[in-house]
C-alpha cells in the first residue's frame, strides 16, 4: 500500500511537502494552476517516466522549481520525489517492512534512483513493480484525457493495460531478452559455422603435410616404449628388494603395534582406576554439597517459619485497628445522615419563607401604585386651586410651583428606583434559570461523552474483528491462488511427462517398435514382453538420476516372458528399425559373489541399489542381477576407498551421477534427470502424487474461505449500525457542546446586566437622598408666606390637608415596601446558605460511606493475607522434614564412597608395576625396527636415482613410467637393448624434419575440437531458448485468457451498475493469436442501439472507460489508484454513480483523486487543499469541507499549518 509522497523542489513545491495516504479515498482540490496536478507528476516521475512532454516540460530538467519573482526565491537546484510504501505483506520483492523509492534530478542533467536510500537503476524501478499494476502506463495512474484515450485507442495499444492486469508483463521481458538471446545465438552459429569449415579446410591440407613428421613421431615413440620397458624392469627389482624389507619391517611394527596396544591397554586400566577415584571423590564432594545445601535450606526455613509467626501476628495486630476503624466510622457516617436529614428541613423552611416573603413583596407594590395614582389626581387638582389665586399669589405660586416640580422630579426618580429594583430582581430569576440550563447541558454532555465513547469501543472492536477476518479471508485467498498455481504448474509438467512417454522418447526405436506391435497385435510371441526395464522400477525422485546411471543403456532393454521373440527373431520373422536389447526372465544368472559383499553402515554409502527400489516379485532376479552389485555412495572419494571391492565385481554410483566400474573404468560429468527412463517414471508417479496432495488441500483451503466469509458477512451490518450510533451521538454532542456554551454565554451577558442594574440602582438612590432637603427649605418658605395670605391659605387647607394625608400614606407603603424587599433579599441569601450546608452535608455523606468501603476491602486484604501466609508456613514444615530426610540420605552415601575409594587406590597400585615391565619389552623391538629402516632407506635411494635419470635422460616421469608392462626374462632384455640401438641409428639418418608442422596439426585439430564443440552447445542453447519461449507463450496464452474473461465479467457488472442498466463487452480481435491479437470494447448505454464507441457522449465515454478501469482494478488491484479529474465530464447523477462504487474497493486498495466536484469530496476520508499563497509556490494547507465552493475552488481562508483535514 502507498503510505505517503514526499517532494522537495519538484515543478512549484519549493519546500519539503509531504503527501500521507491513510486508508480510504484522499481527495487533493484546489483551484486551477495551484499545482495539485504536479501532485500526478510526481507519482509518475518517481515510477520511471522519461517523457518530458508527460511531465508537461521540453526537458526533464524543467521538473525542478525554477525560483519565484514576486517572494524572491531562487531556483532550485535539484528536484526530489519519494514514494512510500507499506511492504508488510511482501508484495514488493525486497526484504523489508517499508520500501521507499526515490527519484533526484540535478540542474546539471545528472539524476539518480534510489531504493531504500541504495543507489538503483531504472530497470530495476520498473522491475521491481512489473506484475503490480503500477507503473507509468499501467492502470494505477488514470490523468486527465487518459480515460478517453483508452476508448479511443487502437485495439493493440488497448491490449497493454490488460497484459499488466494479467501479470504476464514480466513474461513479455523474459521472452524479449529471450528473443534478443535467441537472435545473438543464430547470428554467432552463422560466423562459428564459418569458422568451423575454414578450420576444417586447413586441417585437411595440413595433414598431408605432417606425413614425415608423424613417422618420425612414430619411431621416437617406440624408442620411448623401449626405453619405459626397460626403465620400469629395472624399477620392478629395486621394488622387489625394497618390498622385501617392507615386509619385515612390518612384521617387527605389528610385534610393536601388539606390544604398544598391551602397554597402552595396561596404561588404560591404571588411568581408569585413577579415573574412577577421582569420580568417586568428586562425588564425594558432590554429596557434601547437597548435604551443606540441605542445612543451609533448614535453617532459612526455620527462620522463615519465625518470619512467618511474626507476619501473623502484625496481621492480627491491624486486623484489629482496621476493625475498630469500621466502627468509628459507622458512627461517623450516622451522625453525618442526621446532620444531612436536618439540614433538608431547614432547607425546605427557608425556601417556604422565600415564597411567602416573594407574596408580600408583591402585594406592597401594589398598593404603592394605588396610592401614586391618587396623589396624581389630588395634585392636579390642587394646581387647578392655585392657578385660579395665580394673580395674588404669585409669590406663592412661584414658590408652590417649585415645590411640585421638586415632587414630580422626586416622583419619576422613586418610579425609575422601582423599575430598576423590577428589573434587577427579574435578572436574577433569569441567571438562576440560566445556571440551572448550564447544569443540565453539562450533564448531559458528560453522558453523551460516555455513551460515545463507550460506541467508539464497540466500533473499533467490531472494526478490528472485521479486518482480521478480511485479512484471514485475503491469506485464504492468496494460499487457494499459490496452490491452484502449483496444481496447474503440476499438471502442465505431468502432462509434459506423459506426452514424452507417449510419444517413447529417450526409448530405442526398436523397442518402440516392438512394443507398439503389442499394442495392436494378438501375437503370443509379442505378448510375452514384459515391458521395458525402466518401467519395471520404482524409486524415489531424488534417486532416480542415480539409477538411471547405474542401468545405463540397459533400462531400454525390453523383458521377456520366455524365448519367443528370440526364436522369431533367429528365423527371420522379425524385422525391427535400429538397435535393440532384450533380457529374458527365465535366463536370469544365479546370484554372483558380489552380492555377497555387505557395506552397509559403511560411512559415506547410501546402499545397495536393488534395495533401494520399488518393483514386482516376479522381477526380483532381473532387478537383483541388474542392480546387485552397484552400490549408491555419497561423492567420488567415497567410491575411490572403496575401490579395493571391484575386485570382486562391484560398481558404484555417486550423488553427483559418476560410475565407477568394477575394472576401475570412471565416468564423469552430470547427468540429466529428463533424460533418464527410470527419472521420468518416478517425476510422473510423483507428480501425480503432488497433485492429488495439492487438489486436497485446495478443498481444504476453499472451505477455510468459505467458513471466514460466514462471519464477514455478519459483522459489516453490526459494524455500519456502530458507524451510523457513533456519528448520532457525535452530533448529539456537538449540539449538546453548543447548547452549553451558549447557556454559559448567556449566563455571562445577565449577570453583566445586573451588575449595570445593581450600579444604577445605587445612583438613584444617591439622587433620591438629595432632593429631600431642597423640599424641605422650599415647603419651609411657603409655610411663611401662608401666614401672611390666611385668606388664600384657608380656602386650600382642605385640599393640601387631603395630598398631606395621602402622601403620608404613600411613604409609608413605600417604607413596606422596601423592608419586604429587605426581608427577600435576607430569605434569599439565608436560602443559599442552606443549600450549601446541604451540599457540605451531602460529600461527607458520601466520603464517609466511601471511607467505609476503604476499611472493608483492607480488612478483606488481610484476612486472604493471614490465610496466605498459613499456607506458606504448611509448605515449609513440609520443605524442612524433606531437608532433615536428604541430609541423613547423603551422610549415608558418604560412608559408601570412602570404602570404594580405598579399593580403587588398591588397584591402582597393581597395574603400575606391569605397565613398567611392558615399556622394558617395548624398546627392544624399537631398535630393531630401526635397523629395518636402514635397509628400506637404501632401496628408496636406488629407486629415486633411477627414476631422477629417466626424467633427465628421456624425459619420462613416474605416472608415465607406471604405465609400462615390465620384461619377464632375460632374452626379451637382451632383444629389446638390440632394438634400442637400431632405432637410434634410423632416428639419426632421418635427417631434419618439421616437427612445427605436426604441432601445429595438434593444435589446428584442437581448435577443431573446441569449436564443434561450441557450435553444438550453440545448437543446444537455441534449442533451450525456444523451449522456454514456448513455455512463456503457453503461460502466457493461460494466464491471459483467465484474465480477460475475469475483467470481463467485472465490467458488465460495473457497466450495468454505472448506467443502471445497458449492455458491456470486451471483444478479442478474431483471426489472431491471443497473444498478438487486439482487444476491442463495446458499449450500450441503456434504451440506445449499439453504435461507435466514437458516437458516444463524453460523459458516457468517461464513465464507460473508468467501468473497465475499475473492472481491470478490481480482478488485479494495485496498491494504489489516482485519478486526475476523471469526473469532470460527469453529470451530478454520474458523480453519485462514480462516488458510489468507490467504497467498494477500499479493501484492497487505497484512492488519490484530484477534483473539482464537491460531490466527489464528499466520499473523501482525507481531504487536503493545494494553493499559491505565494506566487509561483504550491503550498499544502488543511481544507474543510464547508470551504469548497461548487466549483471546487477554496473560498474561504485556510489555515497555515500545514495539517491535513478529514
Amino acid at each position: 500500500m502507498l503510505i505517503a509522497l514526499e517532494l522537495a523542489g519538484f515543478k512549484s513545491f519549493a519546500d519539503k511537502t509531504r503527501f500521507d495516504f491513510p486508508d480510504g479515498i484522499t481527495v487533493v482540490v484546489g483551484p486551477n494552476g495551484s499545482g495539485k496536478s504536479n501532485v500526478v507528476d510526481a507519482i509518475k516521475w518517481v515510477l520511471g517516466s522519461q517523457s518530458a512532454k508527460a511531465m508537461r516540460g521540453k526537458e526533464m530538467a524543467d521538473v525542478i522549481f525554477k525560483g519565484s519573482s514576486g517572494s524572491g526565491r531562487k531556483p532550485a537546484n535539484s528536484a526530489e520525489a519519494t514514494l512510500f510504501f507499506d511492504n508488510s505483506s511482501q508484495t514488493l520483492s525486497i526484504e523489508a517492512q517499508e520500501v521507499q523509492v526515490t527519484r533526484r534530478v540535478y540542474r546539471s542533467g545528472e539524476s539518480e534512483y534510489l531504493i531504500n536510500g541504495q543507489p538503483s537503476r531504472l530497470k530495476d524501478i520498473k522491475s521491481l513493480f512489473r506484475g503490480t499494476g503500477v507503473g507509468v502506463d499501467a492502470y494505477s495512474i488514470i490523468e486527465q484525457g487518459k480515460v478517453d484515450r483508452l476508448l479511443q485507442a487502437s485495439p493493440k495499444d488497448r491490449r497493454l493495460i490488460f497484459e499488466e492486469a494479467a501479470g504476464i508483463s514480466h513474461f513479455n521481458a523474459k521472452k524479449e531478452e529471450a528473443q534478443r538471446r535467441l537472435l545473438r545465438v543464430d547470428q554467432n552459429l552463422v560466423r562459428l559455422k564459418d569458422i568451423v569449415d575454414e578450420v576444417h579446410t586447413r586441417l585437411t591440407t595440413l595433414k598431408s603435410q605432417a606425413g614425415k613428421a608423424q613417422k618420425y613421431r612414430e619411431m621416437t615413440q617406440r624408442l620411448h616404449e623401449i626405453r619405459l620397458r626397460i626403465s620400469w624392469t629395472e624399477y620392478c627389482e629395486i621394488q622387489s628388494r625394497l618390498h622385501a624389507a617392507n615386509e619385515r619391517l612390518e612384521l617387527l611394527k605389528q610385534q610393536q603395534q601388539s606390544q604398544e596396544a598391551d602397554l597402552a591397554q595396561a596404561r588404560q586400566v591404571a588411568q581408569s582406576a585413577e579415573m574412577e577415584l577421582h569420580q568417586v571423590a568428586d562425588q564425594c564432594q558432590t554429596v557434601e554439597t547437597v548435604m551443606q545445601s540441605a542445612v543451609q535450606r533448614i535453617a532459612v526455613a526455620n527462620q522463615q517459619q519465625l518470619s512467618h509467626s511474626q507476619r501473623i501476628d502484625e496481621t492480627q495486630s491491624e486486623w484489629q485497628r482496621q476493625s475498630l476503624k469500621l466502627l468509628t466510622l459507622l458512627q461517623r457516617a450516622e451522625k453525618v445522615r442526621i446532620e444531612l436529614d436536618t439540614a433538608v428541613a431547614i432547607f425546605q423552611a427557608a425556601q417556604n419563607e422565600f415564597e411567602q416573603t416573594n407574596q408580600r413583596v408583591q402585594s406592597t407594590e401594589q398598593k404603592v401604585q394605588q396610592l401614586r395614582d391618587l396623589i396624581a389626581q389630588r395634585a392636579a387638582r390642587h394646581d387647578q386651586l392655585r392657578k385660579q389665586h395665580v394673580q395674588l399669589l404669585r409669590q406663592v405660586s412661584d414658590r408652590a410651583s417649585q415645590i411640585a416640580h421638586q415632587k414630580n422630579l422626586l416622583n419619576q426618580l422613586v418610579q425609575e428606583i422601582q423599575d430598576t429594583e423590577l428589573s434587577l430582581h427579574q435578572q436574577i430569576t433569569n441567571e438562576q434559570s440560566a445556571r440551572r440550563t448550564a447544569e443540565r447541558a453539562a450533564v448531559r454532555l458528560k453522558d453523551l461523552h460516555h455513551q460515545n465513547h463507550h460506541t467508539i469501543d464497540q466500533l473499533n472492536q467490531a472494526k478490528q474483528e472485521l479486518e482480521e477476518n478480511r485479512t484471514a479471508l485475503a491469506n485464504h485467498q492468496e494460499q487457494a491462488g499459490v496452490l491452484q498455481g502449483k496444481l496447474s504448474g503440476a499438471n502442465e509438467r505431468l502432462e509434459i511427462l506423459l506426452e514424452l512417454q507417449r510419444h517413447g522418447e529417450g526409448v530405442d526405436a526398436g523397442a518402440r517398435h516392438l512394443l507398439k506391435m503389442q499394442s495392436e497385435t494378438a501375437d503370443p510371441a509379442l505378448q510375452s514382453i514384459y515391458g521395458l526395464v525402466a518401467e519395471l522400477i520404482g524409486v524415489d525422485v531424488n534417486l532416480a538420476p542415480l539409477i538411471d546411471t547405474a542401468l545405463g543403456s540397459t533400462a531400454n532393454a525390453l523383458v521377456l516372458r520366455d524365448g519367443q521373440i528370440v526364436q522369431l527373431a533367429c528365423s527371420g520373422g522379425l524385422s525391427v528399425p535400429g538397435r535393440l536389447t532384450l533380457m529374458r526372465l527365465d535366463r536370469v544368472p544365479a546370484a554372483r559373489f558380489a552380492e555377497k559383499v555387505q557395506l552397509d553402515g559403511v560411512q559415506g554409502v547410501i546402499g545397495r541399489a536393488d534395495r533401494l527400489v520399488r518393483f514386482r516379485r516376479e522381477v526380483q532376479p532381473l532387478i537383483r542381477y541388474l542392480l546387485g552389485t552397484t552400490w549408491l555412495v555419497e561423492n567420488l572419494e567415497v567410491a575411490l576407498e572403496l575401490g579395493h571391492f571391484r575386485g570382486a565385481g562391484l560398481r558404484f554410483v555417486t550423488a553427483d551421477c559418476q560410475l565407477i566400474e568394477a575394472d576401475g573404468t570412471i565416468t564423469l560429468g552430470s547427468f540429466s534427470a529428463s533424460s533418464g527412463l527410470v527419472s521420468r517414471h518416478s517425476q510422473i508417479r510423483d507428480a501425480q502424487q503432488e497433485i492429488a496432495q495439492l487438489k486436497l488441500r485446495f478443498q481444504k483451503m476453499q472451505g477455510e474461505i468459505e467458513r471466514v466469509q460466514g462471519p464477514l458477512q455478519n459483522l459489516r451490518p453490526s459494524v455500519d449500525q456502530l458507524d451510523t450510533q457513533a456519528r448520532s451521538l457525535a452530533q448529539e454532542f456537538a449540539h449538546q457542546q453548543a447548547t452549553a456554551q451558549s447557556s454559559v454565554a448567556k449566563l455571562d451577558e445577565i449577570e453583566h446586566q445586573a451588575a449595570t442594574l445593581t450600579s444604577s440602582l445605587s445612583e438613584l438612590r444617591k439622587r433620591h437622598a438629595e432632593f429631600e432637603p431642597t423640599i424641605a427649605g422650599l415647603q419651609a418658605d411657603v409655610d411663611q408666606w401662608e401666614q401672611s395670605i390666611a385668606q388664600i391659605e384657608s380656602e386650600l387647607t382642605s385640599q393640601e390637608s387631603l395630598l398631606a394625608n395621602q402622601e403620608s400614606q404613600y411613604t409609608t407603603a413605600s417604607a413596606d415596601n422596601m423592608a419586604a424587599k429587605v426581608e427577600l433579599a435576607r430569605c434569599e441569601q439565608r436560602l443559599e446558605s442552606v443549600a450549601s450546608v446541604l451540599d457540605q452535608c451531602r460529600r461527607d455523606s458520601l466520603e464517609r460511606q466511601l471511607a467505609v468501603s476503604e476499611v472493608q476491602r483492607e480488612l478483606l486484604r488481610l484476612h486472604e493475607r493471614s490465610q496466605t501466609i498459613d499456607l506458606e508456613s504448611l509448605q515449609l514444615t513440609s520443605q524442612l522434614a524433606e531437608d532433615h530426610l536428604q541430609a541423613e540420605s547423603e551422610e549415608a552415601k558418604l560412608e559408601t564412597l570412602a570404602q570404594q575409594a580405598k579399593e580403587l587406590r588398591e588397584r591402582r597400585g597393581a597395574y603400575s608395576k606391569r605397565v613398567e615391565a611392558l615399556a622394558r619389552a617395548n624398546d627392544k623391538l624399537s631398535q630393531q625396527i630401526e635397523n629395518s629402516l636402514q635397509e628400506q632407506q637404501r632401496c628408496q635411494q636406488s629407486c629415486q636415482t633411477l627414476l631422477q635419470r629417466c626424467a633427465d635422460d628421456y624425459q619420462i616421469d613416474f605416472q608415465l613410467l607406471q604405465t609400462a608392462q615390465p620384461i619377464q626374462d632375460d632374452v626379451e632384455l637382451s632383444s629389446m637393448n638390440a632394438e634400442a640401438t637400431r632405432l637410434r641409428h634410423d632416428i639419426s639418418s632421418v635427417g631434419e624434419i618439421n616437427m612445427a608442422a605436426l604441432a601445429e596439426l595438434d593444435q589446428l585439430q584442437q581448435r577443431f575440437d573446441h569449436l564443434h564443440t561450441q557450435y553444438q552447445d550453440l545448437q543446444a542453447a537455441k534449442e533451450s531458448l525456444q523451449r522456454v519461449i514456448h513455455k512463456i507463450n503457453g503461460d502466457s496464452r493461460r494466464m491471459f485468457q483467465e484474465t480477460l474473461e475475469a475483467i470481463r465479467q467485472n465490467f458488465q457488472k460495473l457497466y450495468r451498475k454505472s448506467f443502471g442498466g445497458g449492455h458491456a463487452d470486451i471483444i478479442l480481435e478474431e483471426g489472431q493469436d491471443i497473444l498478438e491479437s487486439g482487444i476491442d470494447i463495446v458499449a450500450t448505454p441503456p434504451g440506445k442501439t449499439a453504435f461507435s464507441n466514437s458516437l458516444l457522449s463524453g460523459g458516457e465515454k468517461a464513465l464507460t472507460a473508468v467501468a473497465l478501469l475499475l473492472a481491470i482494478f478490481q480482478y488485479r488491484p494495485s496498491p494504489f489508484c489516482v485519478l486526475d479529474e476523471v469526473d469532470a465530464p460527469f453529470d451530478e447523477a454520474n458523480v453519485g454513480r462514480f462516488v458510489g462504487v468507490l467504497p467498494e474497493f477500499l479493501d484492497w486498495t487505497k484512492f488519490i483523486i484530484v477534483t473539482h466536484s464537491k460531490k466527489t469530496m464528499t466520499a473523501a476520508t482525507t481531504l487536503y487543499g493545494v494553493t499559491m499563497q505565494e506566487s509561483g509556490v504550491s503550498k499544502q494547507v488543511a481544507v474543510r469541507f464547508e470551504d469548497v465552493n461548487e466549483k471546487g475552488e477554496i473560498i474561504r481562508g485556510p489555515h497555515h499549518d500545514q495539517r491535513k483535514a478529514a
